[in-house]
């Protein structure tokens, strides 16, 4: 991105930027906000969301993510479709590699600290963390180690 983020876009996933505005320099005017209508993402956040966090913001259809200064990987799980099987339940996820994030309802707010997930279904109950990170967020090996090596020649 041009302020300096990094976002790597899962497969089969709907999104758009609503607004982008960075204009070269940190001076409050710098503002993202992603609809994330199906799929996911990992994003490394630049100087937009740096000090102005609240300028930061990925809204879908059951919550609203935000961030404090991360490394995250939010997602959206739909219903399956009629004689296929879901992955997970549907509804938000977001996982914190680095830093911390919220998912916010209309039921409640939570905080997501480092090697965490938060949910919110999408029965628009508050939002939880989960007690354990769901397989469908494959870890990533670091580059360079024997498991990434691997992972290449596969």
């Amino acid at each position: 991105m041009v302020d300096g983020g990094f976002i790597a876009v899962r497969p089969n996933t709907d999104m758009g930027f609503d607004t982008y505005r960075y204009s070269g320099k940190e001076d409050g005017t710098e503002n993202a906000i992603v609809s994330l209508l199906q799929g996911g993402f990992r994003t490394i956040t630049g100087v937009i969301g740096r000090t102005n966090k609240q300028n930061y913001l990925i809204k879908t259809e059951t919550a609203t993510i935000g961030i404090r200064g991360t490394d995250h990987e939010p997602m959206v799980i739909l219903a399956p479709a009629l004689g296929q099987v879901a992955i997970a339940e549907a509804g938000t996820y977001d996982k914190v590699n680095v830093g911390v994030a919220f998912i916010r309802t209309d039921a409640g707010s939570i905080d997501i600290q480092s090697n965490q997930v938060g949910f919110a279904p999408v029965t628009k109950a508050a939002p939880v963390i989960l007690p354990k990170i769901p397989p469908f967020y494959k870890p990533t090996p670091e580059p360079g180690s024997q498991k990434a090596k691997e992972e290449s020649r596969k």
